[in-house]
């Protein structure tokens, strides 16, 4: 019987196959291996963000975050409170500047008018202001202090026209007699001193005969029957008043007054005025007086 006889280059080349296909698989094995490792490194690195997310910011963080927060609030109220200061400031002085040029336009408007010579060139006293003494000068200046130190003066001249209209519709016509004079609001010494400048307006000469159920001071002429009274402002802190003698070339506190008699050629004026804020404004102006 004849013995089988073997090729032993083809037992080499399946030797080779097998041997392929077994590093083949075990490559295989291990690629899967690692695909399998990266899927498993990416869901913890999931997982793990996930839980990040759901844990929030740290102490630390939040307290950082308060603090700049409470920076920038504070920043921002600085700044609004400055702006906010800063508009009512320029209302306040707005609203005094417009109440003080209204006042200005009314004095320098009247004083410009004064009448050195009317008909019989004598005013009517209407006590406080002008005083019984008064009757013998057409413009009667007197300087005053008030409880607070500040000049409180007074001027009393007769004008024409610059009637007021009356609350009834009419209005003084022609020559008229125009007291400025500051009255205490409060006459409690224990109150807060505050002052009104007040302006008070008779027909001039007036007539001879007082209004019946009139009640005249003593002294009094019977023209003040029909005085009209009114405040200029509220917020009065002074008024001051000067004259200016050109005879002798200086200024004078008062006027028509004493041993100083009404020869002024100019009138110079100041008032202090408190805003709604409480703040003190100086206004000054100065008005000829025609001959």
């Amino acid at each position: 019987m004849s013995k089988p006889s073997f090729n032993r280059t083809g037992h080499t080349e399946t030797a080779r196959t097998v041997n392929a296909l077994h590093c083949t698989m075990q490559h295989s094995s291990i690629r899967h291996s690692e695909i399998q490792h990266s899927a498993i490194r990416h869901s913890a690195i999931r997982h793990s963000a996930k839980r990040n997310c759901a844990a929030g910011f740290t102490l630390i963080e939040l307290v950082i975050s308060i603090a700049l927060l409470t920076v920038i609030m504070s920043v921002a109220y600085s700044s609004l409170t400055a702006i906010v200061s800063s508009k009512a400031a320029l209302d306040d002085g707005r609203d005094a500047d417009l109440a003080a040029n209204s006042l200005l336009l009314r004095m320098t408007r009247e004083l410009g008018s004064i009448e050195l010579k009317p008909s019989n060139g004598n005013l009517n006293p209407c006590p406080p202001s002008p005083p019984a003494s008064a009757s013998h000068t057409p413009v009667l200046g007197l300087r005053e202090t008030l409880r607070n130190g500040e000049r409180g003066d007074s001027i009393s001249f007769i004008a024409s026209n610059v009637g007021q209209y009356l609350p009834d519709g009419g209005t003084h016509t022609g020559l008229v007699q125009i007291t400025y004079r500051v009255e205490e609001v409060s006459e409690n010494p224990e109150a807060i001193q505050s002052y009104r400048m007040l302006r008070e307006e008779l027909p001039y000469p007036g007539p001879s005969k007082a209004k019946a159920g009139s009640n005249l001071p003593p002294g009094a002429s019977p023209a003040c029957s029909e005085m009209f009274r009114f405040a200029l402002t509220e917020r009065l802190t002074s008024l001051k008043f000067e004259y200016y003698d050109q005879q002798n070339q200086r200024w004078e506190d008062s006027i028509g007054s004493g041993s100083v008699p009404a020869r002024a050629r100019l009138v110079r004026f100041s008032i202090k005025l408190t805003s709604p804020l409480g703040i003190e404004r100086l206004y000054a102006s100065s008005v000829p007086i025609q001959e």
